[in-house]
């Protein structure tokens, strides 16, 4: 005749790995909608530097190559948007508190495409000190795109950064589960409560690959 308390540990240690499982499916679904969102809904170039940084990465998708930090890099196109032409996609972090009168005077042009020749370059780029191998990586992916655009671009860039954010929110779980069991992966969860950081990892950044190799 079976022990029933033997029994019922013996259930209680087989569905553990099943409710870790479930932990982790659900942080991850947690993560991906929470950051998707923070991508699609923060208007262009609103993560602080982000235009500076879509600069160094479209330079890099041109030339094949990383700007010196004394080289002109910055392309005409984006150049225009710092400068506030009404015809580029506006700099949301330039403009500020100006940003609904913006919106009310002009359209925001979604679609507006980016020049085969994006040359001359109009300034160094201070991001062009950063190190290469986010930039390396990320800047040729908006080859990838058939007909690209300002925003086209802008949303390719601000999706890798969320799937890197991703991968530092299930590696905050893996360290809070070894210490903490499923309270560690809930507490993983509260990263993308924080608007701070949710800006910082949402935007085309070498930020989210940072976050992301220190957490792994």
């Amino acid at each position: 005749m079976s022990d029933p308390i033997l029994n019922a540990d013996s259930r209680r240690f087989e569905s553990r790995p099943r409710r870790v499982t479930i932990a982790f499916l659900l942080l991850f679904l947690c993560a991906a909608s929470r950051l998707l969102l923070q991508t699609a809904v923060m208007p262009p170039y609103a993560g602080l530097d982000e235009l500076y940084h879509a600069a160094r990465l479209s330079f890099v998708a041109a030339e094949k190559r990383n700007p010196g930090s004394r080289e002109r890099s910055i392309p005409s196109y984006l150049q225009r948007s710092l400068d506030g032409d009404p015809g580029s996609l506006p700099d949301f972090s330039t403009l500020g508190a100006r940003w609904p009168q913006r919106v009310r005077s002009a359209p925001i042009l979604l679609n507006n495409p980016v020049p085969k020749i994006i040359r001359p370059y109009s300034a160094p780029n201070y991001e062009a000190q950063q190190p290469s191998l986010y930039y390396s990586v990320a800047g040729p992916l908006a080859d990838l795109i058939p007909e690209r655009t300002s925003t086209s671009e802008l949303r390719l860039w601000r999706l890798l950064s969320a799937v890197l954010a991703v991968v530092t929110v299930l590696a905050a779980g893996v360290i809070g589960h070894r210490f903490f069991g499923l309270f560690g992966v809930l507490a993983a969860a509260l990263l993308v409560s924080l608007p701070t950081w949710l800006t910082l990892v949402s935007r085309a950044s070498n930020d989210s690959i940072c976050c992301a190799m220190i957490a792994a």
